[in-house]
């Protein structure tokens, strides 16, 4: 039975991950407006057109679903159990992932706007 008296369990990593979290959907977020922009500036056909709708719906769902995870890590260890340790360090890797993964959208954003403008 939990004792309701004391304070939810946050992990040691707490921190670091919403830092990782907050550049993540920074990154994430530039890509996207990138994209439009870049979709709006050069109109060379369809082709161009599907391919960064689908590039941007790619980093929408990659968002939500992180947020999803992260949350629901979030809340199990707030309850403190024996695997809480162990869920906040998989939460903080779960963070740099998302990281990794927004820069690399990121870069190939960058990389379609220069084949596309060629």
């Amino acid at each position: 039975m939990n004792d309701t008296s004391l304070p939810p369990f946050h992990g040691r990593f707490e921190g670091y991950s919403k830092l990782y979290r907050a550049l993540s959907l920074f990154l994430s977020g530039t890509a996207i407006v990138f994209l439009v922009g870049f979709s709006k500036l050069n109109p060379h056909g369809p082709a161009n057109l599907v391919l960064i709708a689908s590039l941007v719906l790619l980093i929408f769902l990659g968002l939500f679903q992180y947020l999803v995870l992260f949350r629901r890590l979030g809340v199990r260890i707030a309850e403190g159990d024996s695997q809480a340790n162990f869920l906040d360090k998989a939460r903080m890797d779960i963070s740099v992932i998302a990281q990794t993964f927004s820069i690399a959208i990121l870069i190939l954003a960058v990389q379609i706007a220069i084949l596309a403008t060629r």
